[in-house]
């Protein structure tokens, strides 16, 4: 034991020296192995914090289930199920334990001297404790017995600290939520979340203030029974999903096209953040991790090339009675050292990484992800990946160098025989480089073209100078329908004599909130039948002028005038995806629609007029111009939200803006901000993702240079013999640097090729995150190519010089 702590030790002195000897290639190294780690490591801080983390006692058993909208090949929508659903899973499904449901509502918080709209969820009793296995951090969640109760509510964590300021008193005292008073029973832990992911605070289904006894539309929560698989369940789940939605009707015909979705609760609420957040995370931890395979790669190529260098060493080592083994555990030894370097170096790499992210903060994560740091776990994963690292590098130099074969390399220490097949395995790694390089280089540039569309993508109305302002009032000061009227008429009034401001107009407008679960209606054309089975429009109401604020083309008909909501005949705008759709080639003027929910439908209005579609962000990463119905704007509408849309001449009027709201009625909520403010924050993660993908490209492809130029260099200087060996019979320049490029080029041509064939699998991961380009784009498979041969020719450009400068009489006087 102790010898062997001597060798060790003479090992570690051992390549302190080698590397003081080569300071450029021990920081080349290190550098490269720190970048792999510290981008893994990085990577991973945040696939843990979103995918590995739960709030959930053995979440692998809690599923949530939905209800599934496909329509035109469109990609699969959630769409939350209803009552009827929840009632007949309870009552008769077999695999499942503690069914639940959680839906949402929206109370207004009357708090001090302002009212405040918050989203707030509707649970049943049993499902924080039962279902979810989760207990209150302070105070107690819902039973039974609240059931039989008033108003109660428990409080988000952080609802609890950045609105009541964390005190632990208000555990028994109560809320004033839409003029009732509600109970706090308790405070959730940080980090706690529920369908709607954004809640403040959740109420019993049926005490909730302001609900009805049982919620429409939910999020279905459940545990399978011990032994049942998730597919099991979701053959229960479809057979009594067909059983309910047979009975309902949408103009006398059973409503098909919905199917329950059935999965885990973790991945769902993941979704619920960011339709492909779990996949994009996924993409760059692979993405991440292929970094790290061709720094590995890059490292085990340098050292392998370095061998050569040190042969006469390691024959004289073998000569005075060096084994294989201790052979083995010498370069094994300086690989070690080298993996602590870049892992000290790595860390501060993903310390950096993870902060940078922090501080652009490109995505919405879900709250149980909390914050997001280098802890512990993080740290431990990064000596584990350094330490994988080096068997990986090391092991293949290390049994390379151990085959010395005594007797051939005395006799060729200083000879050209016998060089060049020692490089055959480091071709073979610098062929894997730029096979993985060229598949990122792929990925990238598909990410990257795609963002470049959604970027330029015309939505149909132009949210620049826009401003949106959105009002809360207080329900107990209006709650008359002439007072509300009134407020807004005194708001239009004021905003309209705002210096720059060009047009108001009340109504609702895009772009909405990608991440947000909204209902979609269907619609039925009188005289017409064949569309009323399908989930997938929107309605909203748009006062006179609202067009001509957001700049959206009026294609046909009028649009609406003040009597239109005023008393005047039942009248609509539709747009102009819905005539594509629904209309099948006949004039929409005149005709006439209802639309709304299953035997909930709307009465019949006129078609007056057809507008350019509105375009919406869908799954992170698409544009789509859903149906719209758009009904008149009717003034004192009953409800408490004012919407209204301006066109400004002028920059930064947010604050002027709310502080009109503020001098009107200083206990009305305002909130005011530029919509493509708001169209720029939709594009924010998809341009992360493609930027992200194309550093680690970028990075991928420079370690690939790297490495093929160290090997290049190296061979140039084992046969400068033949070299000029090859100059003094008659060989040019160009012969010589053909030949370089020869053994250069063909690593990279083979890599090529090989890549093309795995971007196939590629192409079908990113396929549901690219928007106007096709999975297997020409050009930019073109431009991958020229970006890497344009790299391939500068790693080799610098040994062919070498080798083209090759003196023959220099290298004969030394032969």
């Amino acid at each position: 034991m102790n010898r062997w702590l001597v060798d060790a030790w003479q090992d570690f002195r051992f390549a302190k020296r080698l590397f003081h000897r080569q300071p450029g290639f021990t920081s080349l190294v290190a550098l490269t192995l720190g970048l792999g780690v510290g981008a893994t490591t990085a990577v991973y801080t945040i696939v843990r914090a979103v995918l590995l983390r739960s709030p959930y006692r053995d979440a692998g058993r809690i599923v949530a289930i939905w209800d599934n909208a496909a329509r035109d090949g469109d990609q699969v929508r959630q769409i939350l199920a209803s009552g009827a659903d929840f009632a007949e899973y309870k009552r008769s499904a077999r695999l499942l334990d503690d069914i639940g449901i959680a839906g949402r509502t929206r109370p207004v918080l009357h708090y001090g001297d302002t009212n405040q709209t918050r989203m707030a969820g509707l649970v049943t009793a049993s499902l924080f404790r039962s279902t979810l296995g989760v207990e209150a951090q302070l105070g107690r969640t819902f039973v039974p017995e609240d059931e039989q109760g008033g108003c109660s509510v428990v409080l988000a964590h952080s609802f609890w600290v950045t609105v009541l300021g964390g005190q632990k008193s208000w555990v028994g005292r109560s809320l004033s939520l839409d003029q009732s008073s509600c109970t706090v029973l308790g405070v959730m832990p940080a980090g706690f979340t529920l369908f709607p992911n954004t809640a403040d605070m959740w109420f019993l289904v049926g005490h909730a203030p302001s609900t009805t006894p049982n919620p429409p539309f939910g999020m279905v929560c459940a545990r399978l029974k011990p032994g049942v698989t998730i597919d099991q369940a979701r053959a229960e789940i479809a057979a009594l999903h067909a059983a309910v939605n047979s009975e309902h009707t949408v103009g006398g015909d059973p409503e098909p096209g919905l199917t329950p979705a059935v999965e885990y609760i973790r991945q769902e609420l993941t979704t619920l953040t960011g339709p492909t957040l779990r996949t994009s995370l996924l993409l760059s931890f692979g993405a991440v991790s292929l970094l790290l395979l061709i720094a590995c790669l890059n490292v085990a190529s340098l050292l392998l090339a370095r061998l050569a260098d040190r042969q006469r060493e390691l024959t004289v080592r073998s000569a005075l009675g060096s084994g294989r083994m201790r052979l083995i555990r010498q370069v094994l030894t300086e690989g070690l050292a080298l993996a602590v370097i870049g892992m000290v170096l790595g860390v501060g790499f993903a310390i950096a990484g993870v902060s940078l992210f922090r501080y652009l903060n490109p995505v919405e994560l879900p709250p149980h992800a909390g914050e997001i740091s280098v802890d512990i776990p993080v740290l431990l994963f990064a000596v584990l990946l350094a330490v994988g690292t080096t068997l990986s590098f090391g092991l293949l130099p290390a049994f390379e160098a151990s085959r010395t074969n005594l007797d051939q390399s005395l006799r060729t220490l200083r000879g050209v025989l016998g060089v060049v097949s020692g490089y055959r395995t480091a071709r073979l790694l610098i062929t894997a480089q730029i096979t993985v390089s060229f598949i990122l280089l792929i990925g990238a540039g598909l990410l990257m073209s795609s963002a470049l569309h959604l970027s330029s993508e015309s939505l149909g109305f132009r949210p620049e100078g826009v401003i949106a302002l959105d009002v809360t009032l207080p329900a107990a000061r209006y709650s008359k329908a002439d007072q509300r009227s009134a407020f807004q008429q005194a708001l239009l009034g004021r905003l309209e004599r705002l210096r720059g401001v060009e047009s108001v107009a009340l109504g609702w407008a895009p772009p909405w909130d990608p991440h947000q679960n909204w209902f979609e209606e269907i619609v039925e054309v009188r005289g017409l039948a064949g569309q009323s089975d399908v989930n997938d429009v929107q309605s909203a109401s748009a006062g006179s002028g609202l067009f001509g604020v957001l700049g959206t083309p009026l294609l046909r008909g009028r649009s609406f005038v003040h009597e239109d909501g005023a008393g005047g005949p039942p009248v609509a705008i539709v747009s102009q995806r819905l005539v594509d759709e629904y209309f099948a080639g006949r004039d929409p003027l005149g005709q006439q629609i209802r639309y709304g929910f299953r035997d909930h439908l709307s009465e019949w209005v006129t078609v007056v007029g057809v507008v350019t579609s509105w375009k919406h962000m869908v799954a992170d990463a698409a544009w789509r111009d859903t149906p719209m119905v758009f009904r008149p704007f009717v003034a004192g509408a009953p409800n408490f939200q004012v919407s209204i849309r301006m066109r400004s001449g002028a920059p930064s009027r947010e604050l002027e803006i709310q502080r009109q709201v503020v001098e009107l009625d200083s206990a009305a909520q305002a909130k005011a901000d530029v919509l493509s403010d708001r169209v720029s924050k939709m594009l924010l993660f998809p341009r992360f993702r493609a930027g992200l993908l194309v550093g680690f490209g970028l990075a991928a492809l420079l370690l690939a240079a790297v490495g093929l130029h160290g090997l290049l260099s190296q061979l140039v200087a084992r046969r400068s013999s033949e070299f000029g060996v090859r100059r003094a019979v008659g060989a040019q320049t160009r012969d010589l640097v053909f030949l370089v490029a020869r053994q250069g080029g063909t690593p990279v041509l083979v890599g090529i090729i090989l890549g093309l064939g795995a971007a196939a699998a590629l192409t079908r991961v990113l396929q549901n995150m690219l928007y106007g380009v096709r999975a297997a784009d020409p050009a930019v498979l073109l431009l991958a190519i020229l970006v890497l041969l344009s790299a391939a020719v500068l790693g080799m450009a610098f040994p062919a010089r070498r080798a083209a400068q090759v003196d023959p009489m220099t290298v004969l006087r030394e032969e």
